[in-house]
């Protein structure tokens, strides 16, 4: 799947993004879909000229993934016990500067992703292997306390 879009606007969110020979797709997903992927920059003048072909992938590689399994052993959101089909997902994201570094890392299942990505939840490590969540309102969130365990019915993604 090939996606275009602005850089300016997958860092703030602003345009919707292009599947080539296909739909327009919303920034965040476009966003989300950039967090694992093989991406490609190309520079381009006023004009839509191609001036140059910037970094060609951040794709986590294979030794690096294999240390992100052995550490965090699943998905990170408290209580989600997936183990297979999990993404590596930059905490910090890469368009916005992140490095694909251990410690900028984490394993989320697609529920959990798309949760990040589309619905403005955002993690940070804690200690190896764990992490605080945050609701979108910034709230940090409490897997045992009033309204825990999975994230609200609102926010659910299918």
């Amino acid at each position: 799947v090939v996606v275009h879009a602005e850089l300016s606007d997958l860092v703030s969110q602003g345009a919707n993004a292009e599947i080539q020979r296909g739909p327009v797709i919303h920034p965040a997903t476009a966003l989300r879909l950039a967090c694992d992927c093989r991406l490609q920059a190309v520079l381009e003048d006023p004009d839509n000229g191609v001036l140059g072909i910037g970094r060609p992938s951040r794709v986590v590689p294979r030794w690096l993934a294999r240390q992100l399994l052995q550490r965090d052993r699943g998905c990170l959101f408290p209580g989600c016990e997936a183990t297979a089909f999990l993404h590596a997902h930059h905490i910090v994201h890469w368009v916005r500067g992140g490095p694909t570094e251990l410690d900028n890392l984490a394993l989320l299942c697609s529920y959990h992703h798309k949760l990040v990505h589309e619905y403005g939840w955002w993690m940070a490590l804690d200690q190896p292997g764990t992490a605080r969540w945050y609701r979108p309102s910034g709230a940090l969130y409490d897997p045992v306390g009033p309204g825990g365990g999975r994230a609200p019915p609102e926010c659910r993604v299918a």
